[in-house]
């Protein structure tokens, strides 16, 4: 099972900076523009939304717990 939980979340993470990437190819492009919006679940299942934080320092952490 721990297998199939870090496939998924490296798929996740894999879309997000796909996401995140300027069609360009040039991220100077993509500055001043709005974050994609980014959800997921926290451990209690409650949904969390990165637009919910606008204008609030957010930290990121994709870190894998085994």
């Amino acid at each position: 099972m721990k297998g199939l939980y870090r496939i998924l979340a490296l798929g996740t993470i894999g879309l997000i900076v796909a996401g995140c990437l300027s069609s360009s190819g040039d991220p100077a492009a993509d500055l001043g523009k709005p974050a994609p919006d980014l959800s997921g679940r926290d451990l209690n299942g409650r949904l969390l939304r990165l637009s919910d934080y606008r204008g609030k320092v957010v930290l990121l952490d994709f870190w894998m717990h085994t």
